[in-house]
């Protein structure tokens, strides 16, 4: 597929004037969500200030991100019309409860994670139930493979997958920028398969999901003013997630190990996060400070004094696993045993670098 002609599809089946629609709604939004939450008196009263265990940020922020990204989507499916408009349009309506609880907590953080937890599971159940009209093929799983062959087992597996993802997605939302620019990485990704296979229509899907982080990633990276908040970081897992069970569930030709390794930087958080603590004998769902971007975090400021600083440099030296997986998708997307390489090095590489960074108490908040 030539990239110029692409270009061309994308803006005509669009419109730039839709696109710029997008754009400056999205601006707009966030410049409302900011100002109506430094301002609002209502916030001063009723706003529980966030003092968990993972926090890296001093005062209050506003935390509507994921408002802003779902509610411009809304709005832009109205406008717009392409075949996989209204399957996504349905698919923000079908999660609609979660996001609306995911505000919540956004706004108060009184929701607890065991009900969040709880939501996640039964919308990842409505999505692969109800929206996925076909799943991928996943091979090479002793057991596992076999029974996927079976309706009942797929459904749980994909929607423990999804779940998984969110949560990985959650854990990575800390510094300015780390997750947006690991859903970007993704985003470019996906592209790259799609224009592999000509298959116009998800690349499409894309593109509108990247202006809205592009827009976002604006405010956030580096002075930290607009967070995307517990719904963003779902809602963009969700949209990630569902995307690639589509698409590889249509493109049966290219190997679905390709999602994994776009999307390991999430998926290695939760795994390895929910092993150390049960290896600990701690509950998986008990939050500390020993993920990898907040070790690192606290060595930097520690040192620096510079939290702001400490928190952009953390997200630069995390670029190995939000980063290298896109640039390698190219080389490696049509082998199975370089997908599979490349998957155990990234691996390798997050274990040995977590192992080894030591955890820091920085005995007081910068």
């Amino acid at each position: 597929m030539d990239k110029n002609n692409l270009v061309n599809q994308i803006v005509a089946l669009y419109g730039w004037h839709n696109l710029l629609f997008l754009f400056i709604l999205s601006i707009a939004l966030t410049l409302l969500f900011m100002n109506f939450w430094k301002t609002q008196e209502f916030f001063s009263k009723l706003l529980i200030n966030y003092e968990g265990e993972q926090r890296v940020h001093m005062g209050e922020v506003s935390r509507w991100g994921g408002l802003m990204i779902y509610l411009s989507l809304i709005i832009f499916y109205q406008l717009v019309d392409f075949s996989d408009g209204d399957k996504y349009q349905y698919l923000l309506y079908l999660i609609a409860p979660f996001m609306l609880l995911s505000f919540v907590e956004d706004t108060f953080n009184n929701v607890s994670f065991l009900i969040r937890l709880f939501f996640m599971i039964f919308t990842a159940f409505v999505i692969n139930i109800y929206w996925v009209e076909a799943f991928p093929v996943i091979e090479n799983i002793p057991i596992i493979s076999h029974l996927l062959e079976f309706d009942v087992f797929v459904i749980v597996f994909f929607s423990l997958a999804l779940v998984g993802l969110m949560n990985g997605a959650n854990f990575i939302d800390g510094m300015n920028g780390l997750a947006t620019l690991s859903f970007l990485g993704a985003g470019c990704g996906y592209i790259t398969l799609a224009i592999i296979v000509s298959d116009i229509e998800a690349v499409m899907t894309i593109v509108p999901w990247l202006i809205l982080m592009i827009c976002f990633l604006v405010f956030n990276f580096p002075f930290g003013k607009f967070f995307l908040g517990d719904s963003g970081a779902y809602l963009m897992a969700i949209l990630l997630g569902t995307w690639a069970i589509d698409f590889f569930g249509r493109h049966q030709d290219i190997s679905s190990w390709n999602a994994v390794l776009i999307l390991i930087y999430p998926l290695l958080e939760v795994i390895y996060s929910a092993s150390r603590k049960i290896i600990q004998g701690k509950s998986p769902f008990y939050p500390d400070r020993h993920h990898l971007h907040i070790k690192v975090y606290d060595i930097v400021v520690t040192a620096t004094k510079k939290p702001l600083y400490a928190n952009n440099v953390t997200t630069m030296f995390l670029a190995l696993f939000w980063l290298a997986p896109s640039i390698l998708l190219q080389f490696v997307y049509n082998s199975q045993p370089l997908i599979a390489i490349s998957i155990i090095l990234i691996s390798f590489s997050y274990i040995m670098i977590n192992y080894f960074t030591p955890s820091v108490t920085t005995g007081k908040k910068y």
